[in-house]
């Protein structure tokens, strides 16, 4: 949609998508990313990630889209399985970061 803007969080950059109109998708760049000039960056974007895009995100980098979806347990479980949701960076919200393994945990259970 434009440059990217800095922002403080994810969330904050979440509130920054909100504002754009074209805006339908964010990616936020977390101060651990390995690059220091991008972090605490926010890019927004105009279209939903595909699938095989999600599968290439990088460490350091969380995303979302612009409005929570209505049904939060299909997502969260989703999330959860692929292991590409990181409650502890929002303190209300699911963002999804990089992921880090592609199956569920032996018996079904969630780590």
């Amino acid at each position: 949609v434009r440059e990217p803007l800095p922002a403080r969080t994810g969330l904050e950059c979440r509130h920054l998508c909100q504002a754009h109109p074209r805006c339908q998708a964010w990616s936020f760049v977390l101060p651990s990313f390995e690059d220091q000039a991008l972090r605490f960056s926010c890019w927004l974007k105009s279209r939903v990630w595909n699938p095989s895009e999600i599968a290439s995100w990088s460490a350091g980098v969380i995303s979302g889209i612009r409005h929570c979806p209505r049904s939060w347990g299909s997502v969260l479980d989703d999330l959860q399985w692929r292991r590409t949701i990181n409650l502890g960076q929002e303190p209300f919200g699911a963002v999804a970061s990089a992921a880090v393994s592609s199956a569920p945990a032996a018996g079904g259970g969630s780590a």
